[in-house]
């Protein structure tokens, strides 16, 4: 078992889809948008941070980056009795993922700044996420 301490839940507004005729386009808007939100997810807290696109290390600083909380990450969808729901957490492996990619009152002061807070995440994630639903409602509006 693990211990999950970072964790983002995606799910999708019901009420978004009523647009959609039937079960079927209901189902695979539902399966893309919580794809898309989790992508974004994982695209704000942990690819920003890649081997090429990275915070400077700290003045002084000789740590070594072993990309442990990016392995540690993963995404998941899951069918739900209306759709599907997404999750984005850390597996526990790396038992400092709070102290990097917490809220922000919990992150280190060495990360503070130079890694995005569970609620800079969250905000970003809102922001790109609805008119990506949006246009993937209305695509699949359009299929008959």
């Amino acid at each position: 078992m693990t211990n999950k301490v970072i964790g983002f839940e995606i799910t999708v507004d019901q009420n978004a889809l009523k647009k959609l005729n039937n079960g079927l386009q209901f189902e695979r808007a539902s399966k893309e948008i919580v794809t898309a939100g989790l992508k974004l997810v994982e695209d704000e807290q942990i690819k920003a941070y890649s081997a090429g696109n990275r915070p400077s290390p700290p003045s002084g600083s000789t740590y070594k980056r072993t990309f442990k909380l990016q392995r540690s990450s993963r995404a998941r969808t899951k069918k739900v009795r209306k759709g599907y729901e997404g999750i984005w957490d850390t597996d526990g492996t790396a038992d400092y993922d709070k102290y990097v990619l917490g809220i922000k009152s919990n992150q280190a002061g060495i990360h503070r700044g130079r890694w995005k807070s569970i609620e800079q995440v969250v905000e970003a994630v809102d922001k790109k996420l609805t008119p990506i639903a949006d246009e993937i409602i209305d695509k699949e509006a359009k299929k008959i």
